[in-house]
């Protein structure tokens, strides 16, 4: 019994060495993101979004965590009604680097305005992103699921957004 987990233990601790040496955790510098690509809203409709974060370490540069907080323009089309909207994300994130390439899952709250012609109203809203981002170099693909929590009673609004972004 002892062997087996003499021999677990010399698993975890050589997995856990080679994953640091294949993750770096060196780059941990804050950063910008610029951002545009479509986003789907299951109350408005398909459109487009426009946007912009910044990322700033809240680790001290020890560690690749961001908080993200960003403002982003949106469009969207549904049959007869147009309408055009800002949301203020304030995401977290954690850098996973091999090289040239990134990995970044994403998470945290998000606030929204949106305003449609027809009937003309406006509606404010609170909800939470989901996703991750995938970048080479300075050039990033982001997927991001936003649930919005005060929906309407059937509870089905919600965001699927896919961006392209330039880090810098």
């Amino acid at each position: 019994m002892k062997k087996v987990l003499f021999l677990i233990c010399a698993a975890i601790f050589s997995v856990s060495a080679s994953a640091q040496s294949f993750w770096m955790i060196d780059d941990c510098e804050n950063f910008n993101l610029i951002q545009a690509g479509y986003k789907s809203d299951t109350y408005n409709g398909d459109g487009f979004f426009v946007g912009y974060k910044h990322g700033w370490n809240i680790t001290g540069e020890k560690l690749p965590l961001y908080i993200e907080p960003g403002i982003e323009f949106h469009y969207a089309k549904h049959y007869i009604l147009n309408s055009i909207g800002l949301t203020a994300p304030i995401d977290f994130s954690y850098r996973f680097k091999a090289g040239d390439f990134s990995i970044s899952p994403v998470t945290g709250p998000m606030l929204g305005w949106g305003h449609n012609w027809s009937p003309s109203n406006d509606a404010f809203y609170f909800g939470w992103d989901f996703g991750g981002r995938v970048a080479y170099k300075k050039i990033c693909l982001e997927y991001r699921y936003t649930k919005i929590i005060n929906s309407p009673s059937d509870g089905t609004w919600n965001f699927h957004t896919l961006g392209v972004g330039f880090l810098f």
